[in-house]
């Protein structure tokens, strides 16, 4: 991913999520994002998120503070991860249509949290 492409990604979820962060990390940029939102009738409705921008990589990476209970009761499988000393929960969702030079940050991340609405 292009040094612009970062910067671009950066800013636009730092503008998209009143209160997001962002700092740098092993030569990753890191953005903490407050709240997202999750599908109606998930449990919880929100959680912190953080997205992972590694230049070498054609697409970010978003790690979740907590995974929902679907509102069919079902919990998805996930993973945990340390990053920057914190523990995050990742998940499996190959997002498809999603270009680093086309698309936004805000895009990426919605259509990340899409896939709890597509597994109830």
């Amino acid at each position: 991913m292009q040094p612009h492409t970062v910067e671009r990604l950066d800013a636009e979820l730092r503008h998209a999520y009143v209160g997001a962060t962002s700092t740098s990390d092993t030569g990753r940029r890191l953005i903490k994002l407050p709240a997202v939102h999750f599908p109606a009738g998930c449990r919880p409705d929100t959680a912190r998120a953080l997205v992972v921008i590694d230049p070498a990589s054609n697409m970010p990476e978003l790690y979740l503070s907590d995974v929902p209970v679907l509102p069919s009761g079902i919990k998805p499988s996930t993973g945990q991860v340390v990053i920057a000393g914190e523990t995050w929960n990742t998940y499996s969702f190959a997002l498809r249509n999603w270009e680093a030079d086309k698309n936004t940050g805000e895009q990426f991340v919605q259509g990340k949290l899409r896939r709890f609405s597509l597994a109830a």
